[in-house]
């Protein structure tokens, strides 16, 4: 009985002709190779960053990619407020005033905005030498006790947790 031949077939598959890129990505090729990259003017700015979007991690160890909620890489990261009034946004953790020179109003979004517990900690590392101003804390859903919160600076913090229906003021 004769073996099975072997047989070999050498075949030149070129890369397709008609290649496009989408989104931000770019295509060209220069002397027969083609390279990929982003065009990042083709990108819009977002106005407003929000759970809904996602960024590219690359993990070196692993070689592996994966998508992360901006609101999970920059949720931990504080939004720093200079001398004006603040209307807050889901992903905020941390509210910290700088420079503050008169009194100004931090607006927190709905407490229906945040999961249940979600805490959010407004404060002043102003240094304030002109005086003390106050941070007034506002929102549509009620807060604390209903009679409204306030932070007179300087160096001061409170912190804000989300309820049910209503802002709570836990105690330190």
């Amino acid at each position: 009985m004769t073996g099975i031949p072997n047989i070999r077939v050498n075949t030149a598959v070129p890369f397709p002709a008609n290649v496009q890129g989408a989104g931000f990505i770019q295509v060209t090729k220069a002397n027969g190779i083609w390279t990929l990259t982003p065009n990042y003017q083709l990108l819009t700015d977002a106005p407003v960053l929000n759970p809904n979007q996602y960024v590219a991690i690359y993990d070196v160890m692993a070689g592996t990619y994966s998508k992360v909620p901006i609101q999970g890489l920059f949720g931990f990261l504080p939004a720093y407020v200079s001398d004006v009034d603040y209307f807050s946004v889901p992903t905020d953790n941390s509210i910290v005033y700088e420079m503050l020179t008169a009194t100004r109003t931090c607006n927190l979004l709905p407490v229906t905005s945040y999961p249940p517990g979600h805490e959010i900690s407004i404060g002043d590392e102003s240094g304030n030498a002109s005086g003390l101003v106050k941070i007034n804390i506002a929102s549509q859903s009620p807060i604390g006790d209903d009679s409204g919160l306030s932070i007179v600076t300087p160096y001061s913090y409170i912190k804000v947790k989300a309820g049910v229906s209503r802002w709570l003021v836990p105690q330190a």
